[in-house]
């Protein structure tokens, strides 16, 4: 039996029952929820942060835009690994679930590289895995958002059971990455007794980027995790904080991850005007 803790929130007009997993799917797995309501706002920056998402949707469409790609709409898909915002715009009343995979999670449920995924969002029925087409027509019969939380861990179970896990030496890797923001990607390899080329293939196989480009992710998601509404931010400290050439390189890498200068996106975070942030 698996001890979890559930809870439910209020965000922007829908409705979010959490269920967060206890082992063994905590090793792997962030959370699943179950999303009702009508959001009052149309559209959500989702900010990259080394995660992958698996969506069942049964509301109206979305239209996913990732990056500079052009706008697509879609009902339920796999969300990999972003490595710049994404916008989600929403044509009328929630109804959704899904499953947040923690970096480096994924890869035991989908078998699959996920760097083959970076930047996409893929409709379920492309992914070649008719247990996912069928955990959705379940999740859309289920009576009420416990239900389908129940199949999510299910399914979940049954993917532990078959998969193959990830290389130990990644989770060394983010636990050292995590501790150490300006920690070269060569003497992180000789940290973990392996050569640069491994470590950048075991990255993309199961974390789906380069070990570079994820440490940028998890340097400017610290920055973001330290900016509170109604409070100036200390641009300096961070950009110190986060091993950061200087404040002008961090303000360069938070436009190009957020699409939203800092006084932009301090004032968004102030107002919540147009759009929902999610980080």
């Amino acid at each position: 039996m698996i001890v979890s803790q559930e809870f439910k929130v209020t965000q922007a007009g829908v409705d979010f029952q959490v269920r967060i997993p206890g082992q063994p799917l905590a090793c792997w797995v962030d959370s699943y929820w179950v999303s009702e309501g009508k959001p009052l706002y149309n559209s959500e920056r989702i900010l990259a942060d080394g995660t992958s998402t698996l969506i069942f949707n049964f509301g109206a469409p979305i239209r996913t835009h990732l990056g500079g790609s052009k706008p697509e709409e879609r009902s339920s898909f796999f969300a990999g690994v972003n490595s710049r915002f994404a916008d989600v715009f929403h044509g009328g009343d929630r109804s959704q679930a899904g499953i947040r995979f923690k970096t480096g999670g994924t890869y035991l449920f989908l078998q699959q590289p996920l760097s083959e995924f970076n930047d996409l969002a893929v409709d379920t029925d492309l992914l070649g895995r008719p247990d996912i087409n069928e955990l959705l027509d379940a999740l859309g019969s289920a009576a009420g958002a416990a239900a389908q939380l129940d199949l999510l861990e299910t399914w979940m179970l049954r993917c532990l059971c078959k998969g193959q896990p990830a290389d130990p030496r990644l989770g060394a890797a983010l636990h050292y990455m995590s501790q150490e923001p300006g920690l070269r990607v060569e003497h992180l390899a000789d940290r973990l007794g392996c050569s640069r080329q491994y470590l950048n293939r075991l990255f993309h196989l199961y974390a789906g980027s380069s070990p570079k480009s994820l440490q940028r992710t998890l340097r400017i998601g610290y920055a973001l995790r330290q900016l509170r509404p109604g409070k100036t931010a200390d641009w300096i400290g961070l950009a110190e904080q986060g091993s950061f050439f200087d404040q002008s390189h961090l303000i360069h890498e938070f436009q190009h991850m957020t699409g939203f200068s800092p006084s932009a996106y301090q004032e968004e975070l102030d107002r919540r005007v147009g759009r929902m942030i999610l980080r």
